[in-house]
Parts: C-alpha cells; structure tokens; sequence
C-alpha cells in the first residue's frame, strides 16, 4: 500500500454510559472531573467490580486497528488497565453505537465525530476526553491506494491527492463545512441526525446534558497545521502500538514499512504543482509542544503535539513501545 495524504487531525471521542460516569464520580469526584480526563476513576469502578465477581465492562472500537482502538487503549493503560485483560473490547460499527449503549451492551466506546455528540444529544452519553485531548492533532484518516496501482496509474494517482489536498483546504475555510451537513447526513453516506453536526464541525462540544459547552477549534482539522502531510513518525507510532498489542511481531522492521508505505516525496510534490509549502522533514517528535512551533527547516507552522499525561514519542527511539505488553499494573486482586 502507498500512503502519501493525511485527510486530517483529530474528531475522535471516548464517551462512557451516563451510568458508569455516575459510578466513576461516586468512585472519586475529583478523578472523575480532572482535565485532563484519566481513566483512574474508571480503574477504582473496575476493582470494585472485581472484588464482587461481576464480569468486565465492555467497551467498542470500529476496528481493531483503528485509531480508535489505540487511542481507547493509551487511555486505559495509562490508567494501569489492562484493555485485553481488565475489560472487553469489540468491534461496533459507527452507527451502530448509540443503539449498543443504550441497550446496556456496552460501557463506552471510542468513536469518530458525530457518534459522541449524538450521545450526549440523546441523554445517554458523557465525554471525558475528546481526541485532541488524549493527543493534540493525531492523525486520523488517509488516502491509501495498493503500491501496484499507484506505480501503474502515476497521473491519476496524484490528481486524486490534488484534489483532496484542494477539499481538505476548502473545508477549513470559515463557513464551507456548514454547506456540507446535507451530504454528510444522507443515508448514502454517514446517515446520521443532522443536529449535532454543525457543533461539532464548529468545535463546540458538551460533554453531558446540562454541562456548559466548551470550545475546541482543533477538534477537526482538515488543513491547517500541515494536516495532510503524511508523516512517517505517525506511520511509526501506530506500528509501535501494534507491537506493543501484539498485532504485529515484535521482530518486524516498522520503519522500513514506513519507508515502503508513507510517501511524503509524493506529497511535496503534488503540493508543490498547487503552490504550496510542505515540510522538508520525514519524522517528526510527538509529546513537546503546547502551542504552534516551527517546522525545522522552513518557517512553516505546525500545531500543538502533547499527549494528555505528559507522554513523549521520539521516532529516533521507539524501543519503549515495541517490546512487550503493556506497562500496566495488574488489578488488585489479581495474582
């Protein structure tokens, strides 16, 4: 496969059960409310359902290898929960998770927008932690087309990333995701209730009925902070998290399929044919940066970077999440 364009940053969720929120607040008011969000709280609930004999909570992802599934996973071990061992994990189509949480099937989930937002709309949700939150600007889609076919259409190839690169820019415009809504809800593409999609395409997020709403305008991003370069240091951050949950072999030479997949040479290409700058770097340091920064090499402005408890990612040494399971505790109770 060949990646040369990101189609944007962030727009994912974690959203829990009002009723498993309320037990988290009763667990620990402060954990429950901290900003930003943990998952200690969380931990506190599970262990007492341990210590009973009740069985774990379930939670839902899209697809085990989305960044949803990391995402819901940094966030619960970074709790010293274990996400294949102290929960349940399944897979749940987008649509399909409101109607799972209000049948009681699971707990929570992690979700692209306007899943989250339609929850809390309908009572039955609460956002402890947006995407950007968790890690401000990860990326989140891509264009990926099969290595032969891009080598076998080379024209067509980047006419297509030209023209996303044109619609990603578009939609950062002010106004223009408004004029979208009708497309997007229609049942031939996200088929979804209208209303909670101007708040979040505004950045306008409630996280539970009642709660004032706060404002994110990076809560999707299309454009802007060089959204769409396709960097192979987020290429190797997700094939660390593979390791790391044994979804790919420990022994696998990730960055060499960085190189092999990520084309960010294809990018700066096509970019340039549309006038427009593009990092002069491959790799890039995840964890340092809490407002806009300079790109090396160019006066070109990237955005914010940090992990929500203080994480850092240096593509230059990945050792830490190659190897091994989790660094997470077991539950008490545990042997």
């Amino acid at each position: 496969m060949v990646t040369a364009l990101s189609l944007g940053l962030n727009g994912n969720a974690i959203t829990l059960s009002c009723e498993l929120w309320a037990r988290m607040k009763a667990a620990d008011p402060m954990l429950a409310d901290a900003r930003p969000a943990t998952a200690q709280a969380l931990r506190r609930v599970l262990e007492a359902d341990r210590s009973e004999g009740l069985a774990p909570l379930t939670f839902a992802v899209v697809h085990p290898m989305s960044s949803h599934n990391y995402q819901l996973r940094y966030w619960l071990a970074s709790a010293d929960i274990d996400p294949d061992r102290d929960v349940r994990l399944i897979v749940v189509p987008p649509a399909r998770m409101l109607a799972n949480l209000k049948a009681r099937r699971i707990a929570g989930y992690c979700v692209g927008a306007p899943w989250s937002q339609s929850a809390v709309a309908d009572g039955i949700g609460h956002i402890p932690i947006t995407g950007y939150e968790l890690w401000h600007n990860a990326p989140e889609k891509v264009l990926g087309v099969s290595g032969a076919w891009a080598e076998s259409y080379p024209i067509t190839h980047r006419a297509l990333i030209r023209a996303l690169i044109r619609a990603c820019h578009w939609l950062d415009e002010p106004g223009n995701r408004a004029r979208i809504t009708a497309l997007v809800v229609s049942p031939t593409c996200v088929d979804c209730d209208a209303e909670p999609l101007p708040a979040s395409y505004a950045g306008q997020l409630t996280r539970h009925v009642g709660a004032a709403t706060e404002h994110q305008p990076d809560h999707l991003v299309f454009a802007r902070h060089q959204a769409n370069f396709p960097w192979r240091s987020h290429a190797l951050w997700f094939m660390g998290q593979m390791q790391r949950w044994g979804q790919l072999h420990g022994a696998t030479d990730i960055h060499a399929a960085a190189w092999d997949v990520y084309r960010p040479d294809i990018y700066r290409e096509v970019a340039q044919s549309l006038g427009l700058s593009a990092p002069l770097i491959d790799l890039k340091t995840e964890g340092e940066h809490a407002t806009i920064w300079q790109c090396p090499g160019s006066e070109l402005l990237l955005g914010p970077d940090l992990f929500f408890d203080g994480g850092r990612f240096d593509p230059a040494d990945t050792q830490p999440v190659l190897h091994g399971r989790a660094e997470t505790m077991p539950l008490q109770g545990d042997n």
